[in-house]
């Protein structure tokens, strides 16, 4: 289903998850991409708050699915995301 999707240049994403390493998360890391997974979503980009170690972990797991991310606050006290981070 993915692969049809993709093939045809369109794929279903949410770039905004959160896991248990986020304060206002408590969702398995796994259980997530799973249900991520089981509804219809073909990437799922993993933004936890000043935290990378999840979605490191699970972009391992999960190499085609993880779009690896991190939510953090400005000096100015806006929430931004970064994408595509390594360390």
């Amino acid at each position: 289903m993915a692969g049809d999707r993709a093939a045809r240049g369109r794929i279903r994403v949410d770039l905004h998850i959160h896991t248990d390493a986020s304060f206002d998360c408590l969702t398995d890391p796994v259980r997530l991409v799973e249900h991520a997974l089981s509804i219809g979503l073909d990437r799922i980009g993993v933004t936890d708050h000043n935290e990378l170690y999840n979605a490191l972990m699970l972009k391992e797991r999960y190499p085609d699915r993880i779009v690896v991310g991190e939510e953090v606050k400005t000096a100015e006290g806006v929430d931004v995301i970064g994408f595509f981070i390594e360390e």
